[in-house]
């Protein structure tokens, strides 16, 4: 039932901490397996709020709504200081998508999160330098 509440437990990071005390033989292996630094089982909304909390210093009770662009869902952050998209595949289409979205949200500040291991590194260089241009900060977790 939703009568207009949000109900929230604290609990463990959604993000997969670095180890700093591993040795030399296990360094390898730990790089490696950073590609996905999520931890599993956690829903989309669980890293969205978390990233409101601690990258963008939000409060919870802020404006969140979806939207679908080019089957990529987007969450909107309190009126387009945020957008915030965790696809798996995310192609350069998004950014010229990214910035229309801003632009119609008539927003000032724009700042995007994406999935670093959604992206190769030219996509996201190329993500880069798109949002840039147009006075959007880019950010991957």
């Amino acid at each position: 039932m939703d009568i207009g509440f949000k109900v929230f437990r604290i609990d463990e990071s959604n993000f997969i901490p670095w180890n700093s005390n591993l040795t030399v033989e296990n360094i390898e292996q730990a790089i490696l397996s950073t590609g996905n630094n999520l931890v599993d089982g956690r829903s989309e909304l669980d890293l969205v709020y978390e990233l409101l909390l601690k990258h963008l210093k939000m409060d919870l009770n802020c404006i969140i709504e979806e939207t679908t662009v080019n089957n990529n869902k987007i969450y909107i952050i309190d009126n387009g200081y945020a957008l915030i998209c965790l696809e798996n595949n995310i192609d350069i289409s998004i950014a010229d998508e990214l910035v229309k979205l801003k632009e119609d949200l008539m927003t000032e500040v724009c700042q995007v999160i994406l999935k670093d291991e959604s992206l190769d590194d030219t996509t996201s260089i190329n993500i880069y330098e798109t949002l840039n241009n147009n006075d959007m900060e880019f950010y991957t977790i």
